[in-house]
Formats: structure tokens, C-alpha cells, sequence
């Protein structure tokens, strides 16, 4: 025999069996009879149970070509219908600040359905599912979404309360984690203590000094209007005229105004000062001495 024969038949052999395996395995995965016909009913009753995901994956076994042409054509006629009513979902999570979250976990009615967010859709069966988003640091959102069939690519999201972890990190202090001071709070002037109090003090006050004002001009003006009946009253008020007498009428009542400004305005003012002096402050510090207590403050 020639040396290249003897050669090539070693290499021919090992090809031979190569084959053989290949084809072996390929006829171990394709279904029998049997398989096929069951696959067709195993479809048929998911997909009257909404299980469209179940459905699709064993139409798809018997629409091989190892399976009897009738049950093949079937399930290959069916399985459109269901591709169509099966639908889809894309999800998503944000932190506080609205930033895209990608290392979150997702789980589908307690079972694992995404390692991380890709922002691929992902079919799903129709109903009602809890969607449970777990974030690296354990905290977790739970949705419940009610997905409808055919519906596609709707976005489930999840918003985490906490910001992202690279800003919630606590500075190193030299004894360990430092917390950062807390900022004070806004001043709140509407409510600061005695500030109503002491805007009501200048009302007072300043409606009080407006009386006394008006008084003191009709009290100015009733001398003059009672000058002025003087001059028609030349033996007193018993001959005065009648221009005399109305305006000394005039002049009573003018007399009579003044003093009730007056009166009031005094009142209205010292109310005024009552209130200003006695509207609380947060400055008011008590002060012990041997001579007694004494309340200091600024208003």
C-alpha cells in the first residue's frame, strides 16, 4: 500500500466517526412522534391559561421537521397567534435624582427574570404580575403591574427613594465615618415669636397718633369757630344772633369730637406701647443677682 493511502485512511476514519456523532446527537434532539403530538396538546391548554410563554416554547418543538406534517402545520399555524397576543416589557429604575439604576436585580411574581437592565424588551404573560426591583445596597421597590395581551414594550419602573450610593457616601473622619453637620433650618420670620404681636402694637400705636392728630385739628378749629361767635354776641351769649348762635353750636360740636379723638386716639396708643413692650422676643435671657431676678431682652 502507499504511504500516502495508509495515511489518509487513519484521517478518513476519525472523519467518518465525526459524522457519525454529529448526526447521532442531532437525531438524539429532535422529538419523536410521541413528543411532537404532546407538545401540541401541552400548547393548546397553556395558551387557553394565559400561559403564552409556556405555549410558544413547546409550538415551537413541534413545529420540527421530525414531527408528522399535520401536527406540524398546526402548530406552526397556532404559534403566529400566540407571538402575537404574547407581550412585552421594558425595565427600568431610577434613583431620587432621577439617574438610570442598571445593577438591579428584578424578580417576576418571586422568580428571577433580569440580572440588570439592558432597556430590553422582555416578554412576559399577560395578567397581573409583582415586579420586585432590588438595587446592590438590598433596597427593594415592589410593582404591580396588570400587563395585557399584545401589549408591547411597556416600560415597568422603579423609583428608589435613596439617592445613588456614590452620593450617599460619608466622608472618613480620623476616628471613623463623620457626619456632616446638619444645615440649619430655615428662618421662618412669619412665625418668629411676638412678631404678630408687635405688628398689631404698631397698628395700634399708629392709629392712635392719626386720632390724636385729627383731634388737635378740631380742637383748633372749635377756639376758632367759638371766636368767631363771639364777635355776634356783643352782651354775651344771651343777644348773640343767629349767625352767633349756629356757630357756637358749631363750635360745641367741633369741641366735642376733638375730645372724644383725644380720648381715643390716647387710648389706641398706649395700647399701642402695651403690646410692643410686651411681645415676647428670643433673645429675653434671665439674669440672677444677689439683689433679685431681672428679665433683659431685645424687641
Amino acid at each position: 500500500m502507499p504511504l500516502s493511502a495508509a495515511r489518509s485512511t487513519p484521517r478518513a476514519a476519525l472523519l467518518a466517526c465525526a459524522a457519525f456523532a454529529v448526526t447521532t446527537a442531532a437525531l438524539a434532539q429532535e422529538p419523536t412522534k410521541d413528543e411532537c403530538i404532546a407538545a401540541n396538546e401541552e400548547a393548546q391548554s397553556l395558551q387557553r391559561s394565559g400561559h403564552l410563554r409556556g405555549a410558544r416554547d413547546r409550538l415551537r418543538l413541534c413545529t420540527s421537521h421530525a414531527c408528522p406534517g399535520a401536527v406540524r402545520e398546526d402548530c406552526a399555524a397556532r404559534i403566529h397567534d400566540v407571538e402575537e397576543a404574547l407581550p412585552s416589557v421594558v425595565l427600568a429604575a431610577r434613583d431620587a435624582a432621577g439617574a438610570d439604576l442598571v445593577e438591579v436585580r428584578v424578580t417576576l411574581d418571586g422568580e428571577p427574570l433580569a440580572s440588570t437592565l439592558d432597556g430590553k424588551a422582555i416578554d412576559v404573560d399577560p395578567g397581573e404580575h409583582a415586579f420586585g426591583f432590588v438595587a446592590p445596597d438590598g433596597a427593594r421597590v415592589d410593582e404591580r403591574v396588570v400587563v395585557r395581551e399584545g401589549e408591547r414594550r411597556r416600560v415597568v419602573e422603579a423609583r428608589f427613594a435613596s439617592p445613588p450610593a456614590a452620593t450617599t457616601a460619608t466622608a472618613l473622619g480620623p476616628t471613623g465615618p463623620a457626619q456632616a453637620p446638619a444645615p440649619p433650618p430655615p428662618a421662618d420670620h412669619a412665625s418668629a415669636p411676638g412678631r404678630s404681636q408687635r405688628i398689631l402694637a404698631i397698628v395700634a400705636g399708629g392709629l392712635g397718633v392719626a386720632a390724636l392728630g385729627v383731634g388737635t385739628y378740631f380742637g383748633l378749629h372749635a377756639k376758632s369757630t367759638y371766636d368767631g361767635a363771639l364777635a355776634h354776641c356783643p352782651g354775651g351769649t344771651s343777644s348773640c344772633d343767629g349767625q352767633g348762635t349756629q356757630a357756637g353750636r358749631s363750635a360745641y360740636d367741633q369741641a366735642t369730637a376733638a375730645t372724644a379723638l383725644f380720648v381715643g386716639g390716647g387710648l389706641l396708643a398706649a395700647v399701642g406701647v402695651l403690646l410692643y413692650a410686651t411681645a415676647p422676643s428670643r433673645d429675653v435671657a434671665v439674669r440672677a443677682s444677689l439683689a433679685g431676678v431681672s428679665i433683659g431682652g431685645r424687641w
